[in-house]
């Protein structure tokens, strides 16, 4: 079962020169996965994982390359030209809880990718699917380091706090108005 339609959230851009396609992962980008956790190998270890993703804490990549409920949502960037077909630059994902309530996120972008926008195109497409899906708040979790992805919580209007872990922020971006009891 496809959590969502594929065809209808795919987003093709102009992105720095070339064509950036902005998709949901499908089963069949478990390969171009393994190549690009692979690279990213150094810096997982600051990476914070989320409960409800067990895959990037078990390293299984196959779990990546789809989502695990159809409350999920992933997104990969790829570029689409003859000299790098399917080359992945970065993905995004959401695990939402039962009841719509809370999704947590995590953004992984590769190295050539950092600093030029693409983060800001991927959480943009995320956040208008969570709103889409009538999800409640996103939240995260960034290494007091991490001034990127701090920096991109900000420009999205994210709350930031420290978490109860030294060294991590807790971001919280609300998507919906608060049930009236």
């Amino acid at each position: 079962m496809t959590p969502y339609p594929s065809s209808r959230l795919t987003q093709v851009v102009e992105w720095h020169g070339r064509q950036l396609c902005m998709r949901p992962i499908a089963p069949r980008d478990g390969v171009v996965h393994r190549a690009f956790f692979a690279a990213l190998r150094p810096a997982m270890s600051r990476v914070v994982t989320l409960t409800r993703l067990e895959g990037l804490a078990s390293g299984d990549i196959a779990a990546l390359a789809r989502p695990a409920t159809d409350r999920d949502h992933a997104f990969i960037a790829t570029i689409e030209d003859e000299s790098a077909p399917d080359e992945p630059l970065g993905v995004v994902r959401a695990a939402t809880d039962p009841g719509n309530d809370t999704a947590e996120f995590v953004l992984l972008l590769g190295e050539q990718a950092k600093g030029r926008g693409l983060g800001r195109l991927l959480f943009g497409k995320l956040v208008d699917r969570c709103r889409q899906a009538g999800t409640r708040r996103l939240v995260g979790e960034a290494a007091n380091e991490d001034e990127q992805l701090i920096e991109l919580a900000r420009a999205f209007d994210f709350e930031i706090h420290c978490s109860h872990v030294v060294g991590i922020l807790r971001l919280t971006l609300e998507l919906q108005a608060a049930p009236r009891h």
